[in-house]
């Protein structure tokens, strides 16, 4: 420890381990290293979210009016929560993996039928997103949250 004065008062300075240290001591496992994959590709397309809230501009300069380029970005995130709602009774009966695969499929197929080339880049994103789900993570139906972790 080190000590120090701040403006003519006495200081204590306490050395934390940085997070990189305290990471050191965690075993890994294969659980971890699947997570990380999917966390890591997952956080590469987020940016494909973030372009949504572009979407009213877009469609603005291509001549939609702003109310109509305003109500397509309504009807595009209205679509989280009733999609949510909707998977309710059917969320414990069928692996959670096929159901966001199946959801993200769907999305890029009626994504298909807006305009413009920026939804067959959102359509591409959302089939890799699907990839990698359906390659890298594991069954959770009827697990615990420990027995998925490993």
């Amino acid at each position: 420890m080190q000590t120090g004065f701040y403006h003519g008062l006495p200081t204590l300075s306490v050395q934390i381990p940085s997070v990189a240290a305290r990471l050191d001591r965690l075993p890994p496992t294969p659980a971890h290293r699947t997570a990380t994959i999917i966390a890591g590709i997952g956080s590469c397309f987020d940016l494909v979210t973030t372009a949504l809230a572009l979407v009213p501009t877009v469609l603005a300069a291509k001549g939609y009016s702003i109310v109509t380029s305003l109500e397509f970005t309504s009807l595009t995130f209205i679509g989280y929560p009733v999609g949510s709602a909707l998977s309710l009774p059917i969320i414990e009966r069928i692996d959670r993996r096929w159901l966001i695969i199946g959801s993200a499929f769907l999305m890029s197929v009626f994504g298909l039928w807006g305009p413009g080339a920026m939804f067959g880049v959102i359509a591409a994103a959302l089939w890799i997103v699907t990839a990698v789900i359906a390659l890298f993570a594991p069954s959770t139906t009827g697990q615990s949250l420990e027995q998925v972790s490993g």
